[in-house]
């Protein structure tokens, strides 16, 4: 018995490409508005985020992970003055 639904074709296959249409795809030209830059650069700091995250909690299970003093110290200051204005 056949599938059903619809075909390979009618979802989402690329249509057939003449030679004379890929010289005007090859010069086609996007934009991406500054929202969209955004959302990009929003995309990449998450992969970033997620790859330095991952890091860390290797280095905390193996014991390796040694923060600076003084600088969680100065965040632990300025977290608690923020907190008074």
């Amino acid at each position: 018995m056949p599938p059903k639904g619809p075909s390979a074709a009618a979802v989402g296959a690329a249509p057939a490409v003449s030679t004379e249409d890929r010289s005007v795809t090859e010069n086609a030209q996007v934009s991406v508005s500054e929202e969209g830059g955004e959302v990009l650069a929003a995309n990449v700091t998450r992969k970033e985020r997620k790859a330095r995250l991952r890091e860390l909690r290797e280095q905390i299970a193996s014991g390796t992970y040694k923060p600076d003093a003084r600088e969680v110290a100065a965040k632990i200051l300025e977290a608690s003055l923020r907190g008074r204005r």
